[in-house]
């Protein structure tokens, strides 16, 4: 079905596209750039359908230097213009051998056929090189409607693709759409089975979740999933201000979470062991549901030296300038780090300090460094310590 909306389309990828069209072959644009167009969205994300084959689009495009890493799945990739293009072959639905990769691919030149084959209606949607929509499952009514559907049986959709349950709360997340009532019966039905997914394919499109303006609509879809999949019954903390560092995100989310639970949960979501360290040291330092941060919490910010994204996110938390506090902590003759502190463990063995000890110490005289209790010399130091024996056996009780 054709309707009376246009398109605008760049005209290096118009160009494209008649190339293409000047072999004998049909192409289209389809899928989000349509979308966010449609929903007066910015996107440089750019899909395209033809009935050529990909070894064909690849010389005949030549010129545009596209990648054919994926040439063997009938898909080509180039960039141009600031845009990522990717052109894929049209093709009809086929079975999944293990509800993610097809055991073969069957191409088609049946616009319907393709359209039948992807997830959701809204992204079934394409147009011609003029501009003009063509929109075979009704994905146009679907967007008036507010409505996530799929273009076939969402059951059978899903059972095909497992991934495309997360999809389907990525889209909710990213549009503020609700799920139809088949598609929400469907989820709730066929949910478990996103535990088969690999790790990478859940963690990028958590990943893609958490960041998205609508996350609030999908939170208990979250919850249940992490619960599913992690085998883990621990709450999640919902964002009650819109964060933008993904690692502060996962930070405040797994907040309850102690270390084996979050590395846990951090390896079936493929988080690198760089952001799980990051997180880890993180979660301490957020600040209470108030907002509040102590003293001690942002001078070990500050020793941190986190990204500008980070403290702008800090700053979100607390409603105040952390990133000019931490810059003055920065810039002071202070000590930020147990490794700073000028004593040894040879020094601390004098004074009676065990092995076992030797960490809990740094710690103590750490927070006590903060609070300009003591000065940062080893005379002053190991009197410190003599002084406040008693209190120091107390604290490496309670660590």
């Amino acid at each position: 079905m054709e309707l009376m909306v246009k398109i605008k389309i760049d005209e290096t990828i118009k160009a494209m596209m008649e190339t293409i069209m000047s072999h004998g072959e049909t192409i289209y644009i389809v899928g989000g750039y349509i979308r966010d167009q449609l929903l007066g969205k910015t996107s440089m994300d750019i899909d395209m359908a033809t009935s050529g084959k990909a070894e064909d689009i690849y010389l005949w495009l030549n010129q545009y230097h596209p990648k054919k890493d994926h040439i063997k799945y009938g898909c080509i990739n180039l960039k141009r213009n600031g845009y990522t293009i990717e052109i894929t072959t049209m093709r009809k639905d086929s079975l999944l051998s293990d509800g993610r990769r097809p055991e073969y691919i069957e191409y088609t030149d049946d616009i319907q056929q393709d359209a039948l084959r992807r997830d959701f209606t809204i992204n079934a949607i394409y147009c011609d090189v003029q501009g003009h929509i063509l929109d075979p499952t009704g994905g146009i009514k679907d967007m008036d409607g507010h409505t996530i559907d799929t273009p076939i049986d969402p059951d059978l959709s899903f059972n095909q693709d497992h991934l495309r349950m997360l999809r389907a709360i990525r889209m909710v997340a990213t549009t503020g759409f609700d799920l139809s009532d088949r598609v929400q019966q469907a989820l709730t039905k066929h949910q478990h089975q996103i535990k088969k997914l690999s790790s990478y394919r859940i963690g990028s499109e958590f990943n893609a979740i958490l960041v998205q303006p609508y996350l609030s609509k999908v939170w208990k879809d979250l919850e249940w999933t992490i619960h599913d999949v992690m085998g883990l019954s621990i709450p999640l903390i919902p964002l009650v201000k819109p964060l933008h560092d993904l690692t502060m995100i996962y930070a405040y989310i797994f907040r309850l979470y102690n270390k084996d639970q979050l590395k846990w949960a951090a390896n079936r979501l493929n988080l690198s062991a760089a952001m799980v360290n990051t997180i880890l040291q993180l979660i301490p330092l957020l600040p209470d549901d108030t907002g509040k941060m102590t003293m001690v919490q942002t001078k070990s910010l500050a020793a941190l030296k986190p990204s500008s994204p980070i403290l702008m996110d800090f700053n979100t938390l607390t409603g105040k300038d952390v990133m000019d506090e931490v810059d003055h902590y920065q810039k002071m003759d202070i000590v930020l780090h147990q490794k700073q502190i000028h004593l040894t463990t040879s020094e601390m063995a004098k004074v009676g300090i065990k092995q076992y000890e030797f960490r809990f110490v740094y710690r103590y005289l750490l927070l006590a460094l903060y609070n300009n209790e003591v000065k940062n010399n080893k005379d002053a130091l190991m009197e410190y310590i003599k002084d406040h024996r008693h209190d120091i056996r107390r604290f490496i009780m309670n660590q």
